[in-house]
């Protein structure tokens, strides 16, 4: 991954099959690249968290959606947008079979605007307590 900024990730889930991507995200925010997690339904199940969240600090936020009254409510937004000019918004969930067992689709655009609308959402989010940073 080639940010010298910023990355922002959301997500609906994050399995071992990632760990290489856990491993680069850890290394940019300790060179000083803003890493923001916007995850996780049921974190308690996901292993690979544990290790993102004794990285978590100034330049690695990590954010909850927290159980709604709606049981079937769930985060399952899917993007990654890198220097707020790169995205990717996609169906395939950081797994394996949202890698390569499962037919998905996505696009990879190239536009500020694009990336700020998408960052703008998540901030609002945020403020709105919709996220719960950990």
């Amino acid at each position: 991954m080639g940010a010298r900024k910023s990355i922002l990730i959301t997500g609906y889930s994050l399995s071992d099959y990632f760990a290489e991507l856990v491993d680069c995200v850890i290394q940019k925010s300790q060179e000083g690249v803003l890493v923001n997690f916007f995850f996780v339904n049921d974190i308690e199940s996901q292993k690979t968290f544990d290790r993102l969240c004794r990285y978590k600090g100034k330049f690695l936020r990590i954010y909850n959606y927290p159980k709604q009254e709606d049981k079937m409510s769930a985060l399952h937004a899917k993007a990654i947008s890198v220097d707020q000019t790169d995205t990717l918004i996609t169906s395939a969930n950081l797994s394996y079979h949202g890698q390569e067992g499962n037919i998905e689709l996505g696009a990879r655009i190239h536009s500020k605007e694009l990336a700020k609308q998408v960052e703008d959402i998540f901030t609002s989010l945020v403020f709105k307590r919709i996220f719960v940073e950990l």
